[in-house]
């Protein structure tokens, strides 16, 4: 591909390496092969492809614990997201962010978010896989347990896609901050 000057096909593959090199582990690849798809994504001016690289991007770096970075990344995703209507990676994006709020011992809002995923995933029809709920239980841990867990959920089951946006969105440093 990159014989022909396929940029496009070039960067998909280079995203597809990324996740599958942070899948064994390799986050310091992962993290090269996305900066890479990435920088070619936006020569191009592939916008979804863009959303979907900063979103995986913003994974290795929540992995290396490069708290900042993925929730910058994240943002940029969610908002090229919310332009499209793309309510499926919304979801997923939100969910991702709620893994770096249970990395930084944020229960409140890693769960608020959790919540409003799920309810997005109900009205969409797009549960997570079996696989996927449990990558994503296990990046819960942290808080799952929390004394006021339901509570949490249930206030980001209650709001609305608007709402569930501004939220993630806004970079909340206090724990006990929530979408109410």
């Amino acid at each position: 591909r990159r014989q022909v000057g396929d940029r496009r096909t070039i960067a998909n593959s280079l995203n597809n390496l990324g996740n599958a090199v942070r899948n064994l582990g390799d986050l310091a690849m992962a993290r090269s092969y996305l900066e890479e798809a990435l920088q070619l994504q936006r020569e191009v001016g592939d916008r979804w492809a863009i959303a979907n690289s900063l979103n995986n991007l913003g994974n290795v770096v929540r992995d290396q614990s490069d708290f900042e970075t993925a929730h910058q990344f994240y943002v940029e995703s969610l908002t090229i997201n919310y332009e499209f209507g793309d309510r499926r990676a919304i979801a997923y994006v939100l969910e991702d962010m709620a893994a770096l709020a249970a990395a930084q011992s944020n229960a409140s809002r890693a769960l608020q978010l959790v919540g409003a995923a799920q309810t997005l995933r109900q009205k969409i029809g797009t549960p997570l896989s079996a696989v996927e709920q449990a990558q994503l239980d296990g990046r819960l841990t942290a808080v799952i347990n929390h004394e006021n867990a339901d509570n949490f959920m249930a206030l980001g089951r209650q709001c609305t896609l608007s709402e569930a946006i501004a939220f993630a969105l806004s970079h909340i440093l206090d724990a006990t901050s929530s979408l109410g």
